[in-house]
């Protein structure tokens, strides 16, 4: 009987605490995925960013030295910067996105060479540069799409 009284003033607790641990696991899963959006967002925002940037380059690179140039030169170096600070951004969401190798392979890719040079002349279409910094935004892009992937398919425990 004493054993009853026990069970019987613990009861209303109980479905407390199962209450409680239901909300708290919610509220996680909620979160997870607001987090997940704002992600694909970013990440979406950026993939935009970084085709951006090779189109400007292009153009860049298909044109000669001119009155526009200097403007041109720091419209790519703003962008690099903004870039570069978007993909440090995801950084919060606490992945691996810190594979600072690939981005300076873009970035190279886009300010390397002979991008400031006073002398530079406009390069042909078929000049491999254009190829590079293609191949380079691809891999970027892959880059942070796969440890997107791997971070919410295989979990937040990496």
């Amino acid at each position: 009987f004493e054993n009853m009284n026990i069970w019987l003033s613990i009861a209303p607790s109980i479905s407390w605490i199962i209450v409680i641990v239901g909300w708290l696991f919610v509220r996680h899963d909620n979160n997870t995925r607001e987090d997940r959006k704002e992600l694909r967002s970013l990440l979406d925002k950026i993939a935009v960013e970084i085709h951006e940037l090779t189109q400007k380059a292009n153009e860049y690179y298909l044109s000669n030295q001119d009155g526009q140039t200097p403007f041109k030169t720091a419209d790519i170096k703003r962008r690099l910067w903004l870039l570069e600070n978007r993909i440090n951004l995801l950084k919060k969401y606490k992945t691996k996105f810190d594979n600072n190798q690939t981005y300076a392979d873009f970035r190279s890719a886009i300010s390397g060479n002979d991008f400031e040079k006073s002398d530079r002349e406009a390069l042909l279409p078929s000049n491999e540069i254009y190829q590079n910094m293609s191949l380079k935004a691809k891999d970027l892009i892959e880059y942070l799409e796969n440890e997107f992937m791997l971070f919410y398919r295989i979990g937040a425990n990496r």
